[in-house]
């Protein structure tokens, strides 16, 4: 019969799963870099015509991807990876209040 796993080596193989998480998460990554580059660039770029043009850049979510949103506009306004004027940014539906007087498509609509 075999021997039961001791402590010792389940935790070496949760540790080893646990790196092996890291390593598949890492490739996925770069992956995914390959692909999306080029479209998260050119959205940047309208971003900043936008809000360069004088305009302000309008963030939506709907449920738990609300607060998303304003992680977003948290960094747009209050600066994201180094100290730089704010952008002209808001949340649509952040507002509770709003959010349960108007919901949906028609309600961001509204705000717009």
């Amino acid at each position: 019969m075999g021997r039961a796993a001791g402590p010792g080596m389940i935790r070496a193989m949760q540790e080893l799963r646990i790196q092996q998480h890291f390593i598949d998460s890492a490739d996925l990554d770069y992956q995914v870099s390959e692909t999306l580059a080029k479209p998260v660039d050119a959205a940047v770029q309208a971003l900043l015509a936008s809000v360069t043009g004088g305009g302000k850049v309008l963030v939506a979510g709907g449920g738990p991807s609300i607060a998303l949103a304003q992680y977003l506009t948290g960094l747009l306004v209050g600066g994201f990876e180094r100290e730089r004027p704010g952008l002209a940014a808001v949340t649509l539906g952040a507002d509770a209040v709003w959010a349960s007087a108007w919901s949906g498509d028609e309600g961001l609509s509204r705000q717009v």
